[in-house]
């Protein structure tokens, strides 16, 4: 029995054609070959072989620590947990800085512009087409992102 060729990710498909998981690992592997490009060693998380009845073997999600899609480790000292995403993401970040204050959420919002939220209520946004930070926003009510905001250009 011959079998299919599958397609490689999202890249070999149209835009119309990705489904949720194929835009995920998309923009999973955008930031972690950002990462790369800036000197970090990068871990990303893959699925986990599950059987479901009807479909048999298949693949399921599954987050680092069930909150981050990329761990990046900088020398001497720098670690980064990271939960990218494309949608969700007031979900996402209450999920992500209870497990780890410190992690951040990449929001995506463009091709390739991402918002970079933090536990303090700070957002970046980064192009990683040009490694340009176009500016910062601080927002005073925390991760709800409730509250007063003031705006910084970088």
């Amino acid at each position: 029995m011959r079998m299919p060729v599958l397609q490689a990710g999202p890249q070999a498909k149209d835009a119309g054609q990705m489904n949720t998981r194929d835009k995920g690992n998309y923009h999973e592997k955008k930031v972690a070959d950002y990462l790369k490009a800036h000197g970090y060693l990068v871990e990303r998380s893959f699925g986990k072989p599950g059987w479901r009845p009807g479909h048999g073997l298949v693949f399921c999600a599954r987050d680092l620590f069930g909150a981050f899609d990329i761990v990046a480790l900088k020398q001497p000292a720098e670690v980064r947990f990271i939960q990218v995403t494309s949608g969700s993401v007031a979900v996402r970040k209450t999920k992500t800085f209870s497990v780890w204050p410190a992690a951040e959420v990449w929001e995506h919002l463009r091709a390739g512009v991402y918002r970079i939220h933090k536990a303090d209520g700070t957002t970046d946004v980064l192009d990683v087409n040009t490694s340009k930070c176009s500016w910062t926003r601080k927002t005073t009510g925390g991760i709800t992102g409730e509250g007063t905001v003031r705006d910084t250009q970088v």
